[in-house]
């Protein structure tokens, strides 16, 4: 189909198709020039990559001699042998390698992507703004995908890129892909950049939408431990790393007036995110803002995902609320054990 550019007139046009693209905005002003990678792929800074590994070198102490990830095998890998596939000990390695960092760089995306679905249904497009006492927000964003955001709806384009960059590189791990150890750890530190992108971008979202205190040095202090449960109370303990649904059992005690009669402590990520909400610059939504202002101070830290077991053992809780991430996956069981209700929030779990 041949395309046109440029201006021209559409009057007296007939049986024509027009197709509206990405609409270019208007140049940004930047105190420096763009750089010359924005959305880099996995071949991208290999070169860089190799050139790390060469001042530091790989070492790997193996926890298992074979292969096990494909039906042509189990294959034995010690010494100078090789697997049916014709990968090496090194290589294997290397693949076991890649494979753990994408599992940490799919979880915190996925987080984001869920979080960039919910906060633009619930909230809308809401404008990014970090604050006076912010000097460089979104930095990995800025340096790696070359945009300045405005709105939580520009950090769509920044998650699809982590997506389709995760999807190529999990295919390098197939059977018949990748062969060597080096190109491996390259993907390793791309799918390792990845990941910090996507926390970052799962962060900003979280702050700009619940209005997360900003560089503020007097933001609230928030006390830590089971201690500061009030068992006077019925308790609901909020567990994971996905503030989305805590913070709505959070708006429902504050609409039905039930902060005298519910405590609710959070554990591990989610607990931190909990008492952070609403304390920062004011949220754009006035009516959310005047309703919800300083909600987060009534929320709890009641531990760490290490403390866990202690606690559920430790009858201070009336109900679970999981999430998603550092959630022992035996939590199911404790509950049960212990005829402790528990509610699941997200479909990871």
């Amino acid at each position: 189909m041949d395309k046109m550019e440029g201006s021209f007139a559409v009057e007296d046009m007939q049986n024509v198709q027009i197709n509206i693209g990405e609409i270019a905005k208007e140049a940004e002003e930047w105190d420096q020039p763009m750089g010359p990678f924005p959305y880099p792929t996995i071949a991208t800074l290999r070169d860089w990559d190799f050139k790390l590994m060469n001042r530091y070198k790989v070492f790997y102490s193996p926890i298992c001699d074979r292969c096990t990830l494909c039906t042509y095998g189990p294959c034995d890998l010690t010494g100078d042998k090789r697997g049916a596939c014709g990968i090496d000990q090194a290589a294997q390695q290397g693949r076991i390698v890649l494979i753990a960092v994408l599992m940490g760089t799919t979880a915190h995306c996925a987080h984001g992507r869920h979080l960039y679905h919910w906060c633009l249904d619930k909230f809308g497009d809401l404008p990014f703004n970090m604050g006076d006492e912010i000097l460089v927000d979104a930095p990995l964003t800025r340096t790696i995908a070359g945009i300045k955001p405005k709105t939580i709806k520009e950090f769509g384009p920044v998650l699809s890129y982590i997506e389709e960059q995760v999807s190529q590189l999990l295919a390098c791990t197939h059977t018949g892909q990748e062969g060597h150890y080096l190109d491996f750890e390259s993907k390793s530190l791309h799918a390792g950049m990845l990941d910090s992108l996507g926390k970052e971008v799962s962060d900003m979202i979280q702050i700009t939408a619940y209005d997360m205190p900003r560089g503020d040095e007097d933001a609230p202090i928030v006390e830590c431990g089971m201690g500061t449960l009030d068992k006077n109370k019925a308790i609901l303990i909020t567990y994971g790393h996905n503030l989305a649904g805590s913070a709505e059992a959070m708006f429902y005690t504050e609409d039905n007036d039930l902060w005298d009669k519910v405590d609710i402590g959070g554990v591990c990520c989610t607990a931190i995110d909990n008492t952070r909400i609403c304390e920062g610059l004011g949220h754009p939504d006035k009516e959310f803002n005047e309703k919800y202002r300083m909600i987060g101070t009534k929320a709890k830290i009641a531990g760490a995902i290490g403390w866990w077991r202690k606690m559920v053992r430790g009858d201070c809780m009336d109900c679970i609320m999981v999430d998603e991430q550092c959630v022992w996956t035996d939590a199911i069981v404790d509950a049960e054990k212990y005829k402790i209700p528990l509610i699941a929030t997200n479909e990871k779990i």
